[in-house]
């Protein structure tokens, strides 16, 4: 115990005494550090409190759309759905066209395809380029 009481006195003696105007020096150096942080940690914070805002608007968007998602889909007429019985009947009749022209059940459309200007000179070779 005398050892560590010798050994404070000599370090006490050793460094020069800190002046009142270092200590002054000291204490702003340590305020202005101090804010500085201070600044960091508010501006992290406001970026937080920006940032989760935008996702909370972001969660009642997406909750609005699947509202709407779910009232279209109870919107639905189901009467205009094929049964598994009528798709069957359809594949059938595709695995058997023979039989089908026979029972006369199918028959098929003749489809106009639209003309377009120009395809058929196109065709022939007289379309002018420019």
């Amino acid at each position: 115990m005398l050892l560590l009481l010798l050994a404070g006195a000599c370090s006490h003696q050793l460094l020069p005494p800190l002046s009142a105007q270092d200590n002054a020096a000291r204490a702003a150096a340590e305020r202005e550090a101090a804010e500085e942080r201070y600044k960091l940690l508010n501006s992290a914070v406001d970026a937080l409190t920006t940032g989760q805002a935008e996702l909370q608007r972001r969660i009642s968007a997406l909750a609005d759309e699947v509202r709407s998602v779910r009232a279209q889909d109870n919107k639905i007429d189901t009467g205009k759905f094929v049964t598994r019985e009528e798709f069957n009947r359809l594949v059938k009749a595709i695995d058997d066209p023979g039989k089908v022209r026979a029972t006369g059940k199918v028959r098929r459309k003749s489809v106009e395809h639209p003309r377009v200007p120009g395809a058929a000179e196109e065709k022939q070779g007289r379309c002018r380029r420019g």
